[in-house]
């Protein structure tokens, strides 16, 4: 059963980065009417967490008219020629090249195999090799076989990125880009970094109607270097990875940390705060020790529920707090309201609100 926590924050001095964290179930009738008056003070915001649609699904493209290897590798390929009606012992087979020279590659047929060899100094390429296929030793009729060369892959770190807290970066890979043919498509991945925003910031390219080296990258609050993974692919099916860094600038604050939540919301105050997760208001909490509170009422930024029935939901997590020059024996402590249920429904055995600090 999901419920609420309300919080009333009157100090926090012992940590350089806090969260807040609670594991709510699906079912919460009595939060209807919170929920509507969230909803409707959510209206003007802007949802930086949004999700876009990030690249076509068929990158790289496949082609199933040809064999691709890569330089110095080769390919064996055994000619089917029953439908052609072959499969005698008069039959002739020659591998050359259809009209002009092979350019990355050599071709020999040996029997019904034929075999292609790629030059091992090619960076793209593409030849056509044709089988000629002569049944009784006559009526010579040409087999068609398409061969592309092509380099591995390459990782590419693009120059880092500067950018301030919640704002929109445009991004073209210009200088970076490497790639022997035109363009054919491209898709942003996750690169698997520890950005601790991840889930609050977003990136899109500029336009999907054809495949684009620019994208916008749209920073969340939090601090630190989230790294962005552009995938180009060009014709010859060469696929190489971009990783940009966007180092978001943060604030450090200083001690006393106090927020008794007493101001409009719905939203925390963001010179505090890093997300829009918990719901600032005066009417959830019963008997509380200041007019304001933040409810984790299990909505996220834009009103809507989560979509889980465990895990963690809300978040509210602080600036960074300068506590340098501090020791042990100074007199530096943490001290919270934390109120379960509210007006709203109670916690279940299972359910819990965690702190976390380092």
């Amino acid at each position: 059963m999901r419920y609420i926590w309300t919080l009333l924050l009157l100090a926090l001095a012992t940590c350089t980065f806090a969260q807040l964290r609670y594991a709510p179930n699906p079912d919460r009738p009595a939060l209807h009417k919170a929920s509507a008056e969230r909803a409707a003070a959510l209206a003007a915001h802007t949802d930086y967490a949004s999700s876009a649609w990030r690249g076509p699904q068929d990158c790289p493209p496949e082609f199933f008219d040809r064999y691709f290897l890569h330089p110095g590798d080769s390919i064996k390929i055994e000619v089917d020629t029953f439908g052609l009606g072959g499969g005698h012992a008069s039959d002739v087979l020659t591998a050359g090249a259809c009209g002009q020279m092979l350019h990355f590659g050599t071709a020999r047929q040996d029997s019904i195999t034929l075999t292609y060899r790629a030059l091992p100094d090619v960076v793209a390429g593409m030849d056509t090799v044709c089988v000629q296929f002569c049944p009784n030793g006559t009526d010579c009729q040409p087999i068609r076989f398409v061969f592309v060369v092509k380099r591995r892959g390459q990782r590419v770190v693009a120059d880092e990125q500067p950018v301030q807290p919640q704002t929109y970066t445009p991004y073209c890979l210009d200088d970076e880009l490497d790639l022997p043919g035109a363009l054919a498509c491209s898709r942003i991945i996750d690169c698997g970094d520890a950005y601790d925003g991840d889930g609050f910031q977003n990136a899109y390219f500029t336009t999907y109607e054809e495949p684009d080296p620019c994208l916008v990258y749209v920073s969340s609050r939090f601090p630190g270097t989230d790294t962005v993974c552009v995938v180009l692919c060009d014709e010859f099916t060469i696929c190489d990875t971009f990783a940009i860094p966007f180092t978001v600038q943060g604030t450090v604050l200083s001690l006393p940390f106090f927020d008794d939540f007493s101001y409009d919301g719905p939203y925390p105050d963001p010179r505090l705060w890093l997300e829009d997760q918990v719901f600032v208001n005066q009417t959830l909490a019963q008997n509380p020790p200041s007019i304001g509170l933040a409810t984790f009422d299990g909505l996220d930024a834009s009103g809507r529920p989560y979509d889980l029935i465990s895990g963690a939901g809300d978040h509210l997590t602080s600036n960074r707090i300068d506590l340098s020059g501090l020791g042990p024996d100074d007199d530096v402590w943490l001290k919270c309201f934390v109120a379960p249920k509210g007006r709203g429904l109670g916690p279940s055995p299972q359910d819990s609100l965690l702190l976390e600090f380092r």
